[in-house]
């Protein structure tokens, strides 16, 4: 509770507090390579550091990183480096990033807020055992050539000491499966516990796919657990009988698990694509919005029913670029309704990190900005000068029926040029194969009608330099495999993964011919 009245506090002081986390990292880190070659030392406000320390691009970290790689201390952070985690929340290929104890408590902070807020709206959903999934591992850890382990011991390691040992008492699955590397087994022990467990009551994820991708599994290997049932003698009896019952009609999670209360996942962007399937899944079970967290850093956290995800401001120090501008403003500067890229500086090294993500302002929590996850910067396309964004097509794709959403495991535009055609081609595939040729011309008429809510892209269809949207259905079974594909290729863990809703000319060249 101690960490959630400090948040509470913060989002009155939001420049006090923003503040303070920039004097504590110069200060911290003055001595750094890093420090030194940008004089970390002259710096003493905010406009100083803007001054001295540019914008940083991955490719302008990487360099540091290597030094680290190769042996270097003291190069980015004066601590001694805990670990580092692969990035895995696009389609980019990975990224080492380097954690610290300032970094590891700076996600702490985050969650431990997002949590004491979650028991003061909902105690109930703290009545029963909570699944956790933070990062399904389902990857080989490993170490650098120097012994630094890549990818942190276990996902308890997000929770603080105190929030951890609450929390002991109620998993419902052994944290230890998250170590498990093969899928196949991950999903069979994960689903073996949680069925067991009768009075479950929270569901926390990241990607609802993930979910979506659990009861998959369940229903593909029904025989298989229902003979483990009649023979297993973990559980109670009744439970047992409870699910054979159950499983052998058509349920939903909420009948399986009539104590669930809650489903904490990502709600936003390529994920609320994904809702309508999920919300049938589940039955009526409330889903919460989750907020924006990345291997980077956490950059927003659920701590109110009424608002969306707001910033973690006590975790790093924050910039915001316009999409629009090069103009940078603090947190305490932002406008409702703005769009904006993240800008990290992180107690694990990174300094004016521009992440990729764009938020959209919603309001405020107190002073603290509310923001949405709306896309990533780098999935544009610019064909003829449509000026194409994730975020255009992701609105276009939130045309379709929530009906026929349902129906859909994956959906995606893809540019192509084809001996100076141009078009955009969308991708579709229907659960079991199953649709009709009026099903695709349905969601080719009102996706085209979303895409020419961009202005660029209607006058490029007049002006006959893009030809009409294109419908391509994939196979379910293509599907999974382009899915797997871009997993293994971008090394994204299992859990994390999200179908991009934009791909840019020649990107899936290495899976499919155009």
């Amino acid at each position: 509770m101690i960490e959630y009245r400090r948040f509470l506090k913060a989002c009155i002081q939001v420049e006090h507090t923003q503040a303070i986390k920039l004097k504590n990292y110069i200060k911290n880190n003055q001595n750094t390579l890093f420090g030194k070659t940008h004089d970390f030392r002259n710096i003493d406000n905010y406009q100083r550091f803007a001054n001295k320390v540019p914008l940083q691009e991955w490719h302008e970290i990487q360099g540091w990183i290597d030094k680290i790689l190769n042996g270097e201390k003291n190069v980015l952070s004066q601590e001694q480096l805990l670990a580092f985690e692969e990035t895995s929340g696009s389609t980019s290929m990975s990224k080492l990033i380097p954690y610290t104890q300032s970094l590891r408590n700076e996600f702490q902070k985050g969650v431990a807020a997002w949590i004491c807020s979650l028991f003061i709206s909902n105690p109930e959903v703290f009545n029963g055992p909570s699944y956790w999934s933070l990062s399904p591992a389902t990857r080989i850890k490993r170490k650098t050539n120097h012994g630094i382990p890549i990818g942190m011991e276990s996902d308890n390691e997000y929770f603080n000491p105190f929030t951890r040992f609450l929390l002991s008492n109620i998993w419902a699955v052994s944290p230890s499966i998250s170590q498990e590397t093969a899928p196949e087994i991950f999903y069979l022990k994960t689903l073996k516990e949680l069925l067991l467990k009768d009075k479950l009551a929270l569901l926390s994820i990241w990607s609802p796919a993930f979910l979506i991708q659990l009861d998959n599994f369940l229903q593909k290997n029904l025989p298989y657990l229902l003979d483990w049932l009649s023979v297993t003698k973990e559980g109670s009896s009744k439970r047992r009988n409870f699910l054979n019952d159950k499983l052998k009609n058509k349920y939903t999670w909420k009948s399986l698990f009539p104590s669930l209360r809650m489903v904490s996942c990502w709600t936003h962007a390529q994920a609320e694509l994904s809702l309508p399937g999920l919300r049938a899944r589940l039955g009526e079970v409330p889903i919460q919005a989750k907020g924006l967290l990345a291997t980077e850093g956490i950059t927003s956290i659920p701590v109110h029913p009424e608002y969306d995800p707001v910033l973690s401001l006590r975790s790093h120090f924050f910039e915001f670029r316009p999409v629009d501008q090069q103009k940078i403003f603090l947190a305490h500067q932002l406008k409702i309704g703005g769009v904006y890229e993240t800008i990290l500086t992180t107690g694990g090294g990174l300094y004016r990190y521009a992440s990729g993500d764009l938020v959209k302002v919603t309001g405020f929590f107190r002073s603290n900005p509310s923001l949405i996850f709306i896309g990533r910067t780098n999935r544009r396309s610019d064909l003829v000068g449509e000026k194409m964004s994730e975020h255009h097509v992701l609105l276009a794709l939130n045309f379709i029926p929530n009906l026929m959403l349902t129906r859909i495991n994956c959906l995606f535009v893809c540019p192509s040029n084809n001996q100076g055609s141009f078009q955009y081609n969308l991708f579709i595939s229907f659960k079991n194969n199953d649709y009709a040729h009026s099903d695709l011309q349905k969601v080719k008429e009102v996706v085209e009608s979303g895409l020419e809510e961009n202005p660029y892209y209607a006058q490029a269809l007049r002006l006959g330099q893009l030809k009409p949207l294109k419908v391509r259905p994939l196979k379910e079974e293509e599907s999974f495999a382009l899915k797997e594909f871009l997993k293994n290729r971008n090394k994204i863990k299992d859990g994390d993964f999200k179908m991009p809703a934009l791909f840019k000319v020649g990107e899936l060249e290495e899976w499919m011919n155009f």
